[in-house]
């Protein structure tokens, strides 16, 4: 009985998640309103600006169990033409070569149109380094929130997680039904194969 309570809790938590992942994943996708950006943004802001200058000013790599590489991000600090302070934009490298020139002024025009995110914990140590190096410059950016360039590949992968859950909670389920409801070793294996499943989503979504 608690074997079968056990499985039905799990399943239960893959279904939430699973919901979590489709409905935040398609709302990000099908976001068109924006805003405009000040230094009180909220996290989830959708904006979009015209970028003068910017400059690669730290990198952030992801690992997933402390030695699985997930990628790194790049953060450039950028100035506006609407005189909004600095702020850091993350965005991929090839986004900076092909709209900036070797001295980190724009080529033309260059709009950015990103998320406002924040930062986790650790990252914003990371960041307060950022702020040493460039404390020089007289200038500052936020410990607190960035602006993401690539928001939508965020939310792409929080459907891609859907589909691993709902794939791995079927595999789970229907390897403990064959194997039999009542052995222990077939509830452990599906416990664990579940669990391994959530954590590696929860790495995709933090990449």
């Amino acid at each position: 009985m608690k074997v079968k309570f056990g499985l039905v809790v799990l399943v239960l938590g893959f279904l939430g998640w699973m919901a979590w992942s489709v409905v935040t994943g398609i709302s990000g996708l099908t976001k068109t309103e924006t805003e405009e950006l000040t230094r009180y943004s909220k996290e989830g802001t959708l904006c979009e600006f015209n970028v003068e200058y910017a400059i690669e000013v730290h990198n952030l790599k992801h690992v997933m169990f402390l030695f699985i590489p997930l990628g790194t991000d790049h953060f450039y600090l950028v100035t506006t033409e609407d005189s909004v302070e600095p702020l850091l934009v993350k965005a991929s490298p090839s986004w900076y070569d092909k709209n900036f020139n070797s001295l980190g002024l724009a080529r033309g025009t260059v709009t950015i149109r990103g998320e406002v995110r924040e930062f986790y914990s650790q990252s914003k140590k990371s960041i307060r380094t950022v702020n040493s190096k460039i404390a020089e410059l007289n200038v500052s950016v936020s410990e607190e929130n960035y602006v993401d360039c690539d928001y939508r590949t965020t939310y792409i992968l929080r459907l891609l997680t859907a589909v691993l859950l709902l794939s791995t909670a079927v595999v789970a389920v229907v390897t403990f039904m064959r194997v039999g409801q009542m052995s222990k070793a077939a509830a452990s294996a599906a416990t664990i194969y579940m669990i391994v499943a959530v954590l590696a989503s929860i790495g995709m979504n933090l990449y």
